[in-house]
């Protein structure tokens, strides 16, 4: 089992990258990072919906639904609704840097990011999940991604995206992005802890993506009400007009919501935080 949730987790790592490659190419057809983010978060949600109601059915048939909730949402604690909006700072963080990274120093500074932050979350027992003191293999393993990412920054790969941009920047730019992506075992903290208070715990990545999706979309009205061309860019690159230069939109642009957290909720049983 446990080396079959390390294989999940793995599969789950690539699609990620995949559904960070899939937003940045829609972001630049409809010129706007924001947008590109509350595609993926709907389609998302609307995925998440639906492969829920099958799963709910599949137990419901099964006879294998809980029937007792006393006690399910006894100290509960509002912060633990926030894995969504945290999703939204990952998501969009992704979306707006990955293109200016590389997605091979992206790759790594989210692994190390995520790597950091785990350790701390099983070192000090946070969120209240289960001690986990950093032993120094773990800690060499933590460094060693940490090395990975140094190596990635200076290697001849980054040298387009160095061109590109001054090495203050990116290293700006990279630290930004590594403290976005460290949020996301927190937000698999949070929606572990909301789904042992629901009837499913693949319930959590649902009300997750739905938070996510609010917030996202928010970012989006205001994006709208102060620049009213955002909206026509979104609209052209889906549509491009007659004789405009823009490409014909691709059919798996706005599919970046389909990887990820939609992808691994059916091996949910397999996956380990």
């Amino acid at each position: 089992m446990a080396l079959a949730g390390g294989v999940v987790t793995a599969f789950l790592g690539a699609s990620a990258i995949t559904q960070i490659g899939v937003n940045a190419s829609l972001a630049k057809q409809i010129g706007h990072y924001l947008p590109a983010s509350a595609v993926s978060f709907l389609g998302g949600t609307v995925l998440l919906a639906v492969i829920n109601g099958w799963m709910w059915a599949r137990a419901s048939a099964a006879g294998s639904l809980p029937t007792k909730k006393e006690g399910r949402w006894a100290g509960f604690r509002v912060w633990e609704l926030c894995g969504g909006f945290i999703g939204t700072c990952t998501l969009v963080a992704s979306t707006a840097l990955s293109p200016q990274l590389g997605f091979t120093l992206g790759a790594t500074v989210s692994a190390a990011g995520s790597t950091l932050s785990s350790l701390l979350v099983d070192h000090f027992g946070l969120l209240d999940m289960p001690r986990r003191r950093i032993s120094w293999q773990r800690l060499c393993g933590g460094l060693l991604v940490v090395v990975g990412c140094v190596g990635s920054s200076t290697a001849p790969q980054a040298a387009a995206a160095q061109a590109s941009a001054p090495r203050g920047r990116l290293v700006v730019l990279a630290l930004l992005y590594g403290l976005a992506r460290a949020g996301q075992p927190v937000q698999t903290c949070l929606n572990r802890r909301l789904g042992d208070r629901l009837p499913l715990r693949s319930m959590a990545a649902c009300v997750s993506f739905f938070a996510g999706s609010l917030g996202v979309v928010s970012c989006c009205a205001v994006l709208f009400a102060r620049r009213p061309e955002a909206w026509t860019a979104v609209l052209h690159g889906f549509r491009p007009p007659p004789g405009s230069a823009l490409p014909p939109m691709q059919w798996w642009m706005p599919l970046g919501g389909a990887f990820g957290e939609p992808l691994g909720t059916p091996l949910l049983p397999l996956h380990t935080c």
